[in-house]
């Protein structure tokens, strides 16, 4: 982990629209994913194998996301911008609050059991984090120049390498982020049984199925 050095005379890459506009874009997308996941049903019945499988791989996607969210919290936290932090998640990925948010993503797609969603949801994510990460990227190496270079070396952008993973502490914790972070969780985590919900009201024919998957 290292302080800011923003080097002199270097000017600030401009933001690409999608970024400037990304969280009013991912609310464009909550109505027509929130129609999906009402009126959209999968063909297979509650309470089978294949419904208990999904379930439980969703149940592993979400909670490694929101855990690994927290502990990216933990490094980085109200940190982003004055230092370059290489310990902990970021020993082993450069980005690792996307992949989570990734695993988080995936998560609430497969406990939705929805393919539709799942397909609109890692469309938005390649087109939306390919340009996010990108700027990100430029912004870093104009701020730590050369031990960004020296990083970007040694540690991966998305895919995790776990044999590099550092266990030491972060030196500091901030606890407004990191309580920001605490509710996130809890939002994310209730969405379990918010989607049972709907999938009893689903199978009971309260909620119409105006499309059916084959």
């Amino acid at each position: 982990m290292s302080t800011n050095t923003t080097a002199p005379g270097k000017s600030k890459p401009r933001q690409p629209l999608i970024v400037r506009r990304r969280i009013k874009i991912g609310q464009a997308l909550i109505l027509p994913s929130l129609f999906i996941v009402l009126f959209v049903r999968h063909p297979w019945p509650e309470g089978s194998y294949i419904d208990f499988a999904l379930d439980t791989i969703g149940y592993a996607l979400l909670l490694a996301g929101v855990l690994g969210r927290l502990w990216c919290t933990l490094y980085i936290g109200g940190r982003k911008q004055s230092t370059l932090q290489q310990t902990g998640p970021y020993s082993m990925v450069r980005h690792p609050l996307y992949v989570c948010n990734l695993l988080i993503a995936l998560g609430i797609c497969v406990l939705s059991q929805n393919l539709i969603l799942l397909a609109l949801v890692l469309a938005y994510f390649v087109w939306q984090y390919r340009t996010t990460i990108r700027f990100e990227e430029a912004e870093l190496a104009r701020i730590f120049e050369e031990e960004h270079a020296q990083y970007t070396k040694s540690v991966p952008c998305f895919i995790p390498k776990v044999s590099a993973l550092r266990f030491d502490p972060p030196e500091t914790v901030n606890l407004k982020p990191l309580k920001s972070e605490v509710v996130r969780a809890g939002v994310f985590l209730s969405l379990v049984p918010l989607f049972h919900l709907l999938s009893l009201l689903q199978e009971n024919g309260v909620l119409p199925s105006l499309i059916r998957l084959p």
